[in-house]
């Protein structure tokens, strides 16, 4: 069972719990942390779910939820480490955006690291395949039906800030 921090819609914690697939109360919300994943070549780290997973067979980039107990920006090298085997600092973590939807507040961050497709270690149950893309080709891929739609909802609304992010960091 997993549990998470119960958060007012600006972070705050409320010193309260909330219990995965539980309804939460009114005014909860609980972090949820993504990581695009981009090499020193520009190229950004899909990786495809597990089929029994929802949105099985789908591709994605890391993400998943905040932990109890656990800082935010904790979660999200946790999160990075345990899909994929690659292993971030806080100070590598460049957040670019936040969005709130239904009890779920959105903490995404690029990362930029010296990765190569043999550094990939994949996390058994969770994913079966990964790929570095170009930012081309991973917008492509995106806006595909093989590519997990809630993800793909949350980037269109905020693209242009992982442009400038990714402009200013990788070009």
């Amino acid at each position: 069972m997993e549990k998470f921090d119960a958060r007012d819609i600006h972070g705050n914690l409320l010193g309260a719990e909330m219990i995965r697939g539980e309804k939460a109360k009114d005014g909860h919300y609980h972090v949820v942390v993504e990581v695009y994943t981009i090499n020193r070549q520009g190229r950004i780290l899909t990786t495809l779910r597990h089929p029994e997973k929802p949105f099985g067979h789908q591709w994605e980039i890391t993400g998943g939820s905040v932990l109890m107990g656990e800082e935010i920006r904790s979660g999200a090298l946790r999160e990075l480490a345990e899909e994929t085997g690659l292993v971030a600092e806080d100070k590598d973590l460049i957040e670019f955006y936040r969005h709130v939807s239904g009890d779920s507040l959105y903490h995404s961050y690029i990362v930029v690291l010296d990765a190569e497709e043999e550094d990939v270690v994949l996390q058994e149950g969770e994913t079966v395949d990964f790929e570095f893309l170009s930012l081309d080709d991973f917008e492509e891929r995106l806006e595909s039906e093989a590519f997990v739609s809630t993800i793909r909802e949350r980037y269109r609304l905020h693209r242009h800030l992982f442009h400038a992010t990714y402009q200013k960091h990788i070009v």
